[in-house]
């Protein structure tokens, strides 16, 4: 896959980034990825793609499933309990949830174009001044 021609997404330079993100992240990001919705389908493929352990991977997955499945239906039970807050959510459910929806479309889309225009400048950078391989 990375053979090919350099993509956007599936890069040499993104994959060295990843790897280094791995490295200094990986476990943390493991967990929190169960939290953001978009980064939960992408975190098992960067791990690899990160060379990150598959038990490390499997112990940080499994302290984040626990915390995602068990905490946080746990903290949704307790909040529920706040009078406020059960009717503010009771009169306005359909509202927040169409706001999350929202909310994660609008942050998706802005990374795919900061992301699209950084490649572009790249590849504008690279054909501007093409590196020089002379042969001995």
């Amino acid at each position: 896959m990375f053979e090919r021609k350099e993509s956007g997404l599936f890069s040499r330079q993104n994959v060295d980034r990843t790897n280094a993100f791995f490295e200094r992240y990986g476990g943390l990001t493991v967990v929190l990825a169960r939290f953001v919705p978009v980064v939960r389908t992408f975190a098992p493929v960067a791990a690899g793609v990160g060379h990150m352990p598959w038990r490390r991977y499997s112990v940080y997955n499994l302290i984040g499933a626990v915390l995602w499945g068990f905490g946080l239906t746990m903290l949704g039970y307790g909040i529920g309990y706040i009078p406020w807050v059960a009717n503010f959510v009771t009169e306005y459910i359909d509202l927040i949830l169409l706001g999350v929806v929202v909310i994660t479309i609008t942050v998706t889309v802005w990374h795919y174009f900061r992301e699209r225009s950084k490649v572009r400048r790249e590849l504008a950078r690279t054909q501007a001044h093409p590196p020089t391989d002379a042969p001995d």
